[in-house]
């Protein structure tokens, strides 16, 4: 067994599991996770979009928390995990413990390797999620970049609109994110490994409608 104080330490290069605490939970409850976190060895995130490990743990019970059809957000997990991990004397699987009652990630399994360092968020495959919003033209991208289930069927009307602010914001996004890594903003790919990135504004938007947003307006 792992002794208690590096129960939340990384096997694999000895570093601090990372957590972020979301905001909202009441002030005992928080001040006895981040003392439960940090006295088993992990550590404690304020920003996790700039943690490419860190897991994001809520309140509420697993599966209690309702995903948009639409919706990049990433997933979270119930803070019941800290307390089950010290319970068993071991880090147990996270996928049980997600809020929402569906992965934003085409292997879901694997988001435990996220937590253990073995992979980053920007690794898993997301799923791209398609709403009667879409537009023909971003229905036509997602068949073209072979998106499951996408090639089939007539290509349904309507469209998620943007606005003036999401525009912005779009613009914001690129000018933080677009020269840090080889992917330019121009590929479709930079949109999908970046989605956890999103800000709450831009999160509705399936990535591939704001690489098309990006190349035709902006």
């Amino acid at each position: 067994m792992v002794p208690a104080s590096q129960l939340f330490v990384r096997t694999g290069d000895g570093k601090p599991m990372e957590f972020h605490l979301e905001a909202g939970l009441p002030r005992p409850e928080r001040c006895r996770l981040q003392a439960l976190v940090v006295d088993h060895g992990g550590a404690l995130v304020v920003n996790p979009a700039r943690c490419p490990h860190a897991v994001t743990l809520g309140a509420g019970a697993p599966g209690s928390l309702p995903r948009s059809a639409i919706s990049d957000r990433p997933d979270t997990f119930s803070i019941q995990f800290l307390d089950e991990c010290v319970r068993q004397g071991r880090v147990v699987d996270l996928c049980p413990f997600r809020l929402q009652p569906t992965s934003l990630y085409r292997r879901p399994v694997r988001v435990i390797d996220v937590l253990l360092g073995q992979c980053a968020w920007s690794d898993l495959a997301v799923v791209t999620a398609l709403s009667e919003s879409d537009s023909d033209d971003e229905l036509r991208l997602l068949a073209a970049a072979g998106e499951p289930g996408r090639g089939a069927g007539p290509l349904r009307r309507g469209r998620l609109r943007y606005s003036h602010e999401k525009d912005e914001a779009l613009v914001r996004f690129v000018a933080k994110h677009g020269s840090q890594q080889c992917t330019p903003p121009t590929a479709p790919k930079f949109w999908q490994e970046r989605a956890f990135l999103l800000p709450a504004l831009l999160a509705d938007h399936p990535p591939l409608s704001l690489h098309n947003r990006f190349l035709k307006q902006l």
